[in-house]
């Protein structure tokens, strides 16, 4: 695929993955910004991950047309592509809650790392789609229980992660992009766990864990142009509050501090106060200084928390996201960032959050988003607010057990 046509699938993929983040529309959006800003790795030989990633998809292709096991999928998979074959080793372990069956596929442990690709397929129902959240934990201990020996630390990973997130981590796990299977309500998703503690012992046990299933997302969508045309007149701008925060070019959020002088937002002393959900509400909407905001107050807008503290699920209930795009373009987003020139914004600043919730510090109170446009908006463009509603998790504890041996590659 061309470059673009790789870009526009893969903003694609976070687009309609946002259905998936627990309904949190602040996370959704620095997700976004972080895609805009990732900067590609060259890598000399083929990793892990990509291995991996295509397995995924070899996996679904062979289980479709050829109702393949994990037998015959290792020796087709060896003929096709044999770097693939003889590090992914199959693993025939699963586990049954809920009506839900989660199994494992095929995996494989190397140095320090550990590869699984499993399913989670419902049995009884239609609780799993191709947005369905979740996640797994993956543990290593010494037969017979014993913990691994946190004192033999990889030093050299410790200080790059460090270095980039400010903690030690004892174990980091990454997920992989998932794949659907309507026809078998089957997600086929693959895990990457680095561990921090060494190499992974010859004679140890992986216990990989799902302790719940996502809630699903209902979304509706609000024509933002009547609005506009109603309200756009009445907007006033102000300066941003000095404490608002926005997402640099790494990705990272940061006070906006002296920017603040010179980032102006929408008056939100004179809110428009229009419900959009119970909690969410659109405050504000028009023309500043030729770019387009649109502003949210989030009144009252708690986390609900679901299960013990070490898998606990926090999810938001409802969430709000606005979209503008070209009416005709094939994936429902911008995907060309017409309406998103950072060197038109203000500062480069293309959404700000302030403010923050009774007993929650970290979510914000006001949420402001700015685009540029041309000049006013037409039939052409498509201007709405995605309101979902998001469902409570199915808490099962799907959880299985194998040996490394099994898994690791020897040579």
């Amino acid at each position: 695929m061309s470059e673009q046509r790789d870009r526009n699938f893969v903003q694609h993929s976070i687009d309609t993955g946002l259905k998936s983040l627990q309904g949190n529309p602040f996370l959704a959006q620095r997700i976004m910004n972080q895609e805009r800003t990732e900067q590609p790795v060259m890598r000399k030989k083929i990793s892990f991950a990509f291995i991996l990633a295509m397995a995924l998809l070899i996996i679904c292709i062979a289980t479709a047309v050829a109702g393949a096991v994990n037998e015959d999928f290792n020796d087709w998979l060896y003929r096709l592509w044999p770097e693939a074959a003889m590090k992914l080793m199959p693993i025939d372990v699963s586990c049954e809650k809920e009506g839900i069956k989660m199994s494992l596929i095929n995996a494989v442990a190397e140095d320090n790392e550990v590869y699984l690709t499993f399913s989670m397929q419902d049995l009884e129902g239609d609780r799993i789609n191709a947005y369905s959240n979740l996640y797994m934990d993956i543990r290593c201990d010494l037969v017979g229980g014993e913990n691994l020996d946190m004192s033999n630390y990889r030093y050299d990973l410790l200080d790059d992660y460090e270095k980039e997130h400010g903690e030690t981590p004892i174990c980091l796990i990454r997920n992989e992009n998932p794949t659907y299977d309507p026809d078998t309500k089957r997600i086929i998703r693959g895990e990457h766990a680095t561990f921090y503690t060494g190499e992974i012992p010859a004679n140890g046990v992986i216990t990989a864990t799902v302790p719940w299933l996502g809630g699903n997302s209902e979304s509706s969508y609000v024509d933002l142009k009547p609005l506009l045309e109603q309200y756009g007149g009445q907007a006033k701008a102000v300066n941003a509050p000095w404490n608002a925060e926005y997402t640099d070019s790494d990705g990272y959020r940061q006070k906006l501090g002296s920017l603040s002088d010179t980032t102006p937002v929408l008056d939100w002393n004179n809110s428009l106060e229009i419900p959009l959900t119970d909690n969410i509400r659109l405050s504000g909407i028009g023309m500043v200084d030729g770019l387009l905001h649109i502003q949210f107050h989030y009144v009252n807008y708690q986390k609900i928390s679901v299960g013990e503290y070490q898998y606990a699920y926090d999810y938001y209930p409802e969430g709000v996201f606005p979209r503008l795009y070209d009416s005709d373009e094939v994936y429902g987003y911008d995907s060309t960032d017409k309406y998103y020139d950072v060197s038109k914004m203000p500062n480069g600043i293309d959404y700000l959050t302030w403010g923050s919730q009774p007993g929650d510090p970290t979510t914000p109170e006001w949420v402001e988003y700015i685009y540029t446009v041309d000049s006013g908006l037409t039939e052409a463009q498509t201007f709405v607010a995605e309101v979902s509603l998001c469902e409570p998790p199915l808490m099962g504890m799907w959880q299985v057990t194998f040996p490394v041996k099994k898994i690791r590659n020897v040579n």
